[in-house]
């Protein structure tokens, strides 16, 4: 099995929704997949079992753990900003070489496939010299797009696959999201972006979906 990057156009688009949907689908076909969240930001010390990193320690079946919170984040910050920025207000900094050596050292122990999630879009900076984008091209895997449904979803999903491509990093297909409040529909959505990139799989995810309903099969993880 694969280690795959799951990255998205921005913020709040359904990343961790999307990850623990997949996770659920592999554990029902008894296939060996774990996921990690190496940079997490906005990490408040009240609600951390609802966070993202929380919800990923869930949908693996972890206990939460202060050994759980570092094997999935290791890098948390409560400011709500990009990981630099967040990082800086503590007096810390992101080690590039130590990102790359954590995610691959996650891989070598799973035994299985590995999701990686990243934070916010391609070109949020990681600390003042790399941005998501190198990371995900030092990793030398494939990526997962999310996107979703609001007006501007679809401008700024070619701009994330532009900028990939411009780094030969290998797309594996795009993740439409359903947006809370979307102005476009789905349909409209997958059909434009298919239409400016026809030869990448383009599936769907709806909100409502339940985990004990989802029912998209994603055979270019096996």
């Amino acid at each position: 099995m694969k280690s795959i990057f799951v990255t998205g156009i921005g913020t709040e688009i359904g990343k961790t929704f999307v990850i623990r949907q997949l996770l659920h689908q592999f554990n029902q076909k008894e296939q060996a997949w774990s996921a990690i969240k190496p940079i997490v930001s906005g990490l408040s010390d009240t609600d951390m079992e609802l966070s993202d990193t929380g919800l990923l320690l869930k949908a693996q079946g972890l206990p939460f753990t202060a050994a759980n919170l570092e094997k999935v984040s290791p890098w948390r910050f409560q400011a709500p900003l990009s990981p630099h920025l967040a990082a800086e207000k503590e007096d810390k900094t992101i080690p590039f070489d130590k990102l790359i050596e954590f995610c691959r050292k996650a891989k070598s122990e799973t035994g299985g496939g590995l999701l990686i999630e990243g934070v916010g879009g391609v070109m949020v900076p990681i600390n003042r010299q790399y941005t998501v984008l190198d990371w995900i091209e030092a990793l030398h895997i494939p990526c997962l797009v999310v996107t979703g449904t609001y007006l501007g979803a679809i401008n700024h999903t070619l701009l994330t696959i532009s900028a990939l491509r411009s780094r030969n990093i290998a797309i594996d297909a795009i993740i439409v999201n359903e947006s809370i409040h979307n102005a476009v529909s789905m349909d409209d959505t997958i059909e434009t972006i298919q239409h400016f990139v026809p030869r990448l799989p383009c599936h769907r995810f709806m909100r409502q979906y339940q985990s004990s309903k989802a029912q998209h099969t994603f055979e270019f993880m096996s």
